[in-house]
């Protein structure tokens, strides 16, 4: 029998990750006193979480009084998803008026809008606008999540709605000077 340490078998769970993913390693060695990952003593394990924050090498070394072994992985992942524009065509809005809505992400997986007054989602497809009939006080959220759920970007669209104004009289001073003067003139609204 060998007394030479042996990495049998070093790798990552996951198939697919991005920046801000936490992926699992595993390993199996044999004849080792100790182990370490990324100089990290893991001598009493099988298996860490790591986050990923880019492009990383990870060393797996298993070493014992007579030599040592190292496997070595390259990790690198998928682009978060990234929100380029988030807009609509007007954003001073009547309440019923319909507005278009346009958006353009990147390295996304699914996309959805989000609205503050309900619990509704519209999942975006290959569509890049749609027309919207906005309400009081609503925010929408767009959300692009990564193939990983728990990675994703998200922006708000805040719409201003404007009250229709409904002057219900004017009064104003019987001597009014209309050839460039001016005149005091009360305005009553709802």
């Amino acid at each position: 029998t060998s007394l030479t340490p042996k990495i049998k078998e070093f790798l990552v769970v996951e198939s697919f990750y991005t920046v801000g993913s936490v992926i699992n390693l595993m390993w199996d060695v044999e004849n080792y006193t100790s182990i370490t990952l990324n100089g990290e003593l893991v001598t009493n394990r099988d298996s860490s979480e790591i986050l990923v924050e880019g492009d990383m090498t990870l060393d797996l070394i298993a070493t014992n009084d007579y030599a040592q072994d190292l496997k070595r992985i390259r990790i690198t992942p998928s682009l978060k998803p990234k929100i380029i524009r988030f807009d609509c065509d007007r954003h001073n809005i009547k309440e019923g008026d319909e507005i278009k809505i346009t958006w353009d992400y990147r390295n996304t997986d699914i996309a959805i809008i989000k609205s503050n007054l309900s619990k509704e989602e519209i999942h975006l497809a290959l569509k890049r606008t749609i027309k919207y009939k906005p309400k009081v006080g609503e925010v929408l959220t767009l959300v692009c999540y990564s193939k990983d759920p728990k990675v994703f970007e998200e922006r708000e669209l805040e719409l201003t709605i404007i009250d229709n104004v409904v002057i219900d009289s004017v009064f104003g001073s019987p001597t009014c000077i209309w050839n460039g003067g001016r005149t005091l003139v009360d305005v009553y609204y709802n």
